[in-house]
């Protein structure tokens, strides 16, 4: 049996790189939508703009087992 496991963290400076990355992998919020995240996405915006990032830290990993 092999397995690893990593953790990564994305910073997103502006709010159009976060909704281009949400949009690309779906499965991160499913059925995001930009009018149903209005409202966090203004505020989300103006804290980027404030010079804050969101930062957004994943965990993967990747699991192999062979049957005897």
């Amino acid at each position: 049996m092999w397995s690893e496991e990593a953790s990564f963290t994305t910073r997103f400076h502006d709010i159009g790189a976060l909704v281009l990355f949400l949009r690309a992998v779906s499965w991160q919020v499913p059925g995001f939508e930009v009018a149903a995240y209005e409202d966090r996405l203004r505020a989300l915006h103006e804290d980027l703009a404030r010079g804050r990032p969101l930062r957004a830290t994943a965990r993967r990993f990747a699991l192999l087992a062979v049957a005897p």
